[in-house]
């Protein structure tokens, strides 16, 4: 398919312009300064700001840093400036930039709002590069931790987080902020430095321990000793930094601003140990003990207060999410099982709610026009991709498939004369043949017994279609995250339809011979994708741009046929038993290989006839060994990492 060829191509022209543009960037007071936009659109973004980041991750004190904030453009108006102040609000603007629901027009591939956002963050990055480490102050904490936030929030560089993230927590260890400072001599630390460190201290621990569980890498704070206690839950207006005491923590079900990390605070501790087991390879978790979490984590969940402030929306959200995606994380492989085993059918159900809960919270939160959750974190793809493997591995699985490579499209070997050729347009370059020549693709339709699996088999089908259109949503407002979404894609039309579920009433020959469905859910998975392609082209701020050109030239050569239509296995083979594929997306992508599916092979060999098989991503903690997906793109096309 060579709209792969055409993000690709752009994707490497793009970085290898925006690597000269960076070069240029010095990172002196002066960028930092001109890049801040006129004291009107401040004060709206920095609203933003509060209003979505600062009831979860507690960064900043917001009375305080509305007096810094009058003093700074009083300064400035002067001629005075305050360049590490000026660095805080623009990240705080890059933060909020893909926040408000709306058709953003793409620059390319990525959106506007995106790409003003990346831009923001190369310039406070090149800053901070430039800035001694000698004193770890307060200030110094609150910017790394935006830095990370702005990137997070944008989907920018988050290949980078993990090792960004670890070392904020070694430089916070260093300036001794795991310890309970309390423990300091009397006048030594003010009261309001010490809930300010209290509050960065768990916010750099969730920060740090969510990249390790996404990159499936060990936490820096595995087996660390902290005493630091939870933050008090106190709004913000009830202490200053001249304060001599802070007056007592209200209760829990009171919602403040500090509630969240209070709350999250409890559960850190279980969640540091889970973290551990499941990014290590060689720990084999028993079922019992999979249940004896599985409690401990229903027992917090419900514990979890019932806020009725508006503000309240995220942090209880974030709560809920960041134990859920360990339910499933853990009951995954043994919910896989649950057809051949009754032992099991606990896990299909806990698989089934947890990611349930996750997918609806946040379609609640996009539904209200609250998009940080989605923006910065992979939960429902990776509840789609786990929900994805659940339900095949508990389909019934129908006759096999294996695809063969197709005669080349007519004038084929016209493009790959200008492959050479590096100016050559993107639409022209010839698309990349890979083929899955040994693997074997079953069909996989919705079983009939037991029960509980055929009741809640299609409902958890409709529940991965709205976990398609969710994250959509942020493909299309941020313009990323375009590999994941294919996966995404593949994995959900890779199953049956619900109504697949009624008895079949054509004869037996159609169900072993299941070319037919194979064909129609092709087809499903390619148009989702190609739509979303021609909306990105439709929204294109310059129609006439290098990407919007190739699409074009693409869309308008390439007939539907060669796109997306399966051809016959074999000159000798009836239709009803042919392969299928045109194109490599068709052969590769939409029917991801597993075990149990007609391989009759383990994972190594399968990973390498794949050629040049996907690698796992980094940005999510799926246990993807038995998931064999394509090479669609053989480059990285998830995010400005």
């Amino acid at each position: 398919m060579r709209v792969k060829s055409d993000f690709k191509t752009f994707r490497d022209r793009r970085k290898t312009a925006q690597k000269h543009s960076t070069t240029r960037i010095i990172g002196t007071d002066e960028e930092v300064l001109a890049a801040l936009p006129d004291r009107t659109s401040v004060d709206l973004q920095i609203a933003t700001y509060f209003r979505h980041w600062e009831t979860t991750y507690r960064i900043l004190h917001e009375p305080s840093f509305w007096k810094e904030y009058a003093n700074f453009w009083e300064q400035r108006s002067s001629g005075s400036s305050q360049p590490g102040f000026a660095a805080m609000l623009l990240l705080m603007i890059a933060s909020t930039a893909c926040l408000t629901p709306k058709d953003d027009v793409f620059e390319g591939d990525t959106t506007a709002d995106r790409h003003m956002a990346s831009n923001i963050i190369d310039v406070c990055e090149a800053w901070n590069g430039r800035q001694p480490r000698k004193r770890l102050t307060l200030h110094f904490f609150q910017l790394q931790c935006l830095l990370l936030l702005a990137k997070r929030a944008n989907c920018v560089r988050l290949k980078q987080d993990w090792v960004a993230s670890g070392d904020l927590v070694r430089l916070a260890l260093a300036s001794g902020m795991h310890r309970d400072p309390s423990l300091l001599s009397v006048g030594k630390i003010s009261p309001f430095e010490k809930e300010m460190k209290k509050r960065l201290w768990i916010t750099i621990m969730e920060l740090e321990m969510q990249s390790s569980l996404e990159f499936g890498l060990q936490s820096s704070l595995t087996a660390l000793y902290w005493d630091t206690p939870a933050p008090a839950n106190l709004p913000d207006d009830t202490f200053s930094a001249d304060s001599q005491e802070l007056p007592a923590s209200r209760p829990l079900d009171h919602f403040t601003s500090a509630s969240y990390l209070a709350i999250s605070r409890q559960s850190i501790s279980l969640r540091l140990h889970l973290m551990q087991m499941l990014n290590d390879p060689s720990e084999e978790i028993q079922y019992s003990e999979v249940l004896d979490y599985d409690a401990q984590i229903h027992e917090l969940l419900s514990n979890l207060p019932k806020w009725d402030d508006s503000r309240a929306k995220l942090p209880s959200a974030l709560l809920q999410v960041q134990l859920r995606q360990y339910l499933l994380i853990l009951h995954r492989p043994f919910a896989s099982l649950a057809a051949t085993n009754s032992r099991y059918v606990y896990s299909f159900t806990t698989c089934i709610d947890a990611a349930g809960s996750i997918v609806s919270i946040h379609d609640e939160l996009t539904s209200k026009g609250i998009l940080a959750l989605n923006n910065m974190r992979n939960d429902v793809v990776r509840a789609g991709l786990i929900l994805s493997t659940v339900i095949y591995h508990n389909c019934n699985l129908v006759g096999s498939v294996k695809p063969v490579a197709p005669p080349p499209p007519f004038g084929e070997r016209h493009f790959v004369d200008k492959f050479v050729d590096s100016q050559a347009h993107i639409a022209e370059l010839p698309p990349p043949l890979h083929l899955a020549r040994s693997i074997e693709v079953a069909l996989a339709v919705l079983p009939k017994e037991p029960f509980l699996i055929r009741t809640l088999c299609p409902s958890a089908i409709d529940l991965l279609d709205l976990a398609g259109q969710i994250f959509e949503q942020k493909v299309m407002r941020m313009g990323t995250a375009y590999m994941e979404y294919w996966l995404l894609t593949a994995a959900i039309g890779m199953l049956p339809p619900p109504s697949s579920a009624k008895p079949p009433t054509a004869s037996i020959a159609n169900i072993t011979s299941p070319i037919d469905d194979l064909d129609a859910r092709c087809r499903k998975t390619l148009d989702r994708f190609t739509t979303l392609t021609f909306r990105v082209l439709a929204l294109q701020k310059d129609p006439e741009n290098t990407l919007a050109s190739s699409l074009r030239t693409t869309m308008a050569s390439v007939s539907p046929s060669d796109i997306r239509t399966p051809k016959s296995a074999s000159e000798n083979a009836p239709a009803a038993n042919a392969g299928f594929g045109a194109s490599n997306t068709a052969i590769n992508s939409s029917y991801s290989a597993m075990p149990g599916m007609g391989m009759g092979m383990g994972v190594e060999p399968v990973m390498k006839d794949m050629n040049g098989t996907f690698d796992t991503l980094d940005d999510m903690q799926v246990d993807l060994g038995g998931w064999n997906f394509p090479d669609f793109w053989a480059f990285d096309l998830g995010g400005d990492f």
